[in-house]
């Protein structure tokens, strides 16, 4: 990737990591669902770290560990269903089908 994309440009690789974004942005009013597989401990620090740095930026954040997910599609759709949960009554959205 960042020989591809970026052409080996390091600065500009790490210019567009949302840490970095978050760090030079203000984001009041907006709110973000950051989930990764409780059995994911490689992944783990690093979502806690977007999380908090976006809650810094001034984003209402909630930080979901799916329960006994790793890193594969359980994980996955169990982040997903989380986040659709908490989305779906801030835009004014019914929860669907259960």
């Amino acid at each position: 990737m960042l020989q591809n994309v970026f052409n080996g440009d390091q600065g500009a690789y790490d210019a567009i990591k949302p840490i970095n974004e978050f760090a030079k942005t203000k984001l009041a009013g907006t709110f973000g669902v950051f989930t990764v597989g409780s059995n994911d401990a490689g992944y783990i620090p690093g979502v806690q770290r977007v999380d908090a740095a976006a809650g810094a930026a001034g984003m209402s954040t909630v930080y979901y560990e799916v329960p006994n997910g790793g890193h594969v599609l359980p994980a996955l759709s169990e982040g997903l269903k989380k986040g659709f949960q908490l989305l779906y009554p801030r835009l004014g959205l019914s929860p669907g089908l259960p």
